[in-house]
Order: structure tokens, then sequence, then C-alpha cells
């Protein structure tokens, strides 16, 4: 993949940094994109990271294993780098690079979401493309950690990431009877959260979100 194909899928950086911004002024340089094997693109990673300069690099479907180490995604090391890799199958996946200039501490998972592919400062998703009982199972479950953790307190929220839900409609705030999308889309409208992506992000589907209870500064989470 070249690089201008890359930016094409990062139509995200201008929304995500205008959710860090004081005033005029922008604290953060964030990417969020859907690899689909990161190990592929690392020339244009290494890129995103030092010539553009990133301060948050947010990636959905890494592909990663462990055998590949994160060393290899920074050789100059200016990042920590969370990760959770999919280990009993091809695909999935989620990684995040936090420039070393910020104070970043690890979010420690309790084990009853062991079955999601989520890290966290504070949190990190990605939810399958499946409609089976399984995945209802791990949508729920998906739900009850947001509830935790993404309605806690005082302070102000930001989800972003792919949730590969085509039969939800964010730009008319409608969605079909199934099961998973009515689950996730109730949470959503319920919590008063807005989303703010309003163009398909790929082909006739709007999968990549950034929900926000805010629009002024928050705390970050990726799906």
């Amino acid at each position: 993949m070249q690089l201008q194909q890359l930016n094409n899928q990062m139509f995200f950086s201008a929304a995500m940094s205008s959710l860090f911004k004081t005033s005029d002024t922008i604290i953060a340089n964030c990417y969020l994109f859907n690899a689909q094997s990161i190990v592929n693109k690392i020339a244009e990673l290494h890129h995103i990271s030092y010539v553009d300069k990133c301060d948050l690099v947010f990636i959905t479907e890494t592909w990663l294993t462990p055998h590949i180490t994160s060393g290899l995604l920074d050789p100059q090391s200016n990042f920590t780098i969370i990760r959770k890799d999919r280990n009993n199958s091809r695909g999935g996946g989620v990684c995040a690079f936090v420039k070393n200039s910020y104070c970043v501490v690890p979010l420690t998972i309790p084990s009853k979401y062991d079955a999601l592919e989520a890290i966290g400062f504070d949190l990190l998703f990605y939810r399958r493309p499946y409609y089976d009982s399984s995945a209802e199972c791990l949508a729920a479950n998906l739900v009850d950690f947001l509830k935790d953790h993404a309605t806690c307190g005082n302070r102000c929220h930001i989800v972003v990431g792919d949730l590969n839900l085509p039969r939800i409609n964010w730009i008319n705030l409608s969605c079909s009877n199934d099961n998973i999308s009515s689950l996730i889309f109730s949470f959503v409208i319920n919590n008063g959260s807005s989303q703010l992506i309003n163009f398909n992000t790929r082909r006739d589907s709007l999968l990549e979100v950034i929900f926000t209870d805010d629009y002024r500064h928050g705390e970050m989470i990726l799906i």
C-alpha cells in the first residue's frame, strides 16, 4: 500500500485532533486507522510516526502476533506501545502508540474481559464483524465494559474505533433490530453520546466511529 492510500484511510486525523484542542492550539496530533496487517505497512507506519510526528497512533486490525516485536514497530523507541494480539487465529488485534513525552499507565483489564480484544490507556477495543451467538456474548461483554469504564465519574469520555456494525446508521440515528446492533446503539444513545463521523468510512458503510459525551476534552477510548 502506498502512503497516499494509507492516508486515505486516515480520514479521522483531523477529527481526532479537534478533540484534543485548547482554543486554537492542538495539544495532540492523532491518527486512527484500520491496518488490515500493519506488518506490510511498516514503512508507512514509520513515516507517520517519525516524519508526521504523531503523538498518538491508534490501529485496529493490526494482525500482529507475539513473534513480531514492538521494537520492529518503533525502532527509534519514541513511543510507548500498548497492544493486544489475536493469538488463536489470523487477523484482528489492536495497538496504541503513545509518544514518550506523555505519561502512560496501561490499564489492567479484569479477566472477565479476556475475550475482548481490549487494551488500555485508558481503553482500546476491536469488535469482530460477526453476528452469531458468540458475537452477541462479546457485544454484551463490551457494553458492560463500557458501562464500567466509560460512564464513571465526572470526566468526559471519547470512544474511538472500529465497531464493524454496518447495520447502524449513525447519521440518521437508526439501526436494525438484530441483538448486537440494537444493544450497542441503545447504549450509545442512552449514554448521551454523539457520533462525530458523518460520512462512510469503508465503501458504503460507516464502520469506524468517534463518540463523545463532551466536545471539549476527554479520556481516550478506542474500540
